[in-house]
């Protein structure tokens, strides 16, 4: 055996830090910016937002940004209960009985008293009624009595 030479024992050293996996430099997050707010600043701040999370809303303004979209909230249990029952009326198909009713009422296939006919129509414009209310409930709009 060859005793070794004092330059080799630096360059095997060189060589294997080299060829070892180096650690990948962790990326630093910038420090969050904080803002204090009066009572009242924050309330107006919220206002605006208007159901919109506030760091977007604060975010959009201060970079012009398109306004971001509303947080959608979670569904009560009420608001289930009245889109179960908008549901159950949609598919129930009352409206639909009701006014091929009035149809063939007004068509002449079906003859009605006119106090008979006068309750159909009564019939249909409660059904609508409700519907609408229960949309309203719900937050939306009927759109055209549809």
């Amino acid at each position: 055996m060859t005793p070794q030479t004092s330059n080799s024992i630096p360059k095997l050293t060189t060589d294997f830090l080299a060829a070892a996996p180096t650690k990948p430099e962790k990326k630093r997050r910038m420090a969050p910016l904080s803002v204090r707010l009066s009572k009242g600043q924050r309330v107006r701040l919220e206002q605006d937002a208007a159901g919109i999370a506030l760091n977007a809303y604060v975010l959009s303004k201060l970079f012009d940004d398109s306004r971001p979209k509303r947080r959608r909230k979670k569904p009560t249990k009420q608001d289930k209960a009245i889109a179960s029952a908008l549901r159950r009326l949609g598919h129930c198909g009352i409206a639909t009985y009701i006014v091929s009713q009035i149809v063939a009422v007004e068509e002449g296939r079906l003859l009605l008293s006119d106090n008979e006919e006068k309750d159909l129509r009564t019939a249909y414009a409660e059904f609508d009624r409700i519907r609408r209310d229960l949309v309203g409930a719900m937050g939306l709009e009927s759109g055209n009595g549809s």
